[in-house]
């Protein structure tokens, strides 16, 4: 038996940082990299659909009416306003992959890593990846797409609310890695680097896997 076969838990792999800071680059490598092991968690939002983006494969897109209804009915694990619009995982989807030992990539805000850490402290596993330099934010938000001066300004103030919640994520042990997004190709590496060593935490693997695997008995009885 591989190590890529070992009964496990999923994990719920989060990537965490600002806007700009790699983390879709990043992610996208994860599922290129690891396809039979890490799938997409599908989140829903009120956002409309960028060009390049897909129904039930990208977000579920829907209405804030819809969006809301489904917070009053406690659909969704958790939720966040995040630049004017609602985002939110279904609690169905998370359970989902836990037990089917499926790995979720998740790319959540500094709120949604209290609510995966704190329901979820031994399956979830927090990155957070960032430019080196507040020049180097700037530079790849503008490189991004056209940017107005207004829509820099904010997402340069929620960067600065992100950094200023970090310090207390990382002394709550809710942050395990940070990782500067300095050269892309080493990112990815690293981040890679970081999946594979979660994989294999015994935490997650099956103790009637371990037990199947270490035991001398079939050969005493030979």
């Amino acid at each position: 038996m591989s190590t890529a076969n070992l009964k496990r838990e999923g994990m719920l792999f989060c990537l965490v940082g600002p806007s700009a800071g790699g983390k879709t680059s990043m992610g996208s490598h994860l599922l290129s990299t690891y396809a039979d092991s890490i799938q997409r968690s599908v989140s829903m939002t009120t956002r409309a659909p960028r060009p390049n983006e897909t129904e039930s494969v990208d977000y579920f897109f829907t209405d804030e009416k819809t969006f809301l209804q489904k917070v009053d009915d406690g659909e969704f694990f958790e939720w966040a306003i995040v630049h004017g619009n609602y985002y939110g995982t279904l609690k169905e989807t998370v359970n989902a992959a836990i037990h089917s030992g499926k790995d979720l990539l998740l790319d959540i805000d500094m709120q949604g890593i209290r609510s995966f850490k704190d329901a979820y402290p031994e399956h979830t596993v927090v990155s957070f990846i960032v430019p080196p330099t507040v020049v180097a934010l700037i530079e790849r938000l503008k490189s991004r797409s056209v940017i107005s001066a207004a829509e820099l300004t904010k997402r340069l103030e929620t960067a600065a609310i992100e950094y200023t919640e970090l310090q207390s994520l990382i002394d709550s042990d809710r942050i395990e890695y940070f990782i500067v997004n300095d050269n892309k190709e080493q990112c990815r590496k690293l981040v890679a680097a970081v999946y594979e060593a979660e994989r294999l935490r015994v935490k997650r693997i099956s103790r009637l896997t371990i037990d199947s695997i270490c035991t001398i008995e079939p050969w005493r009885n030979k």
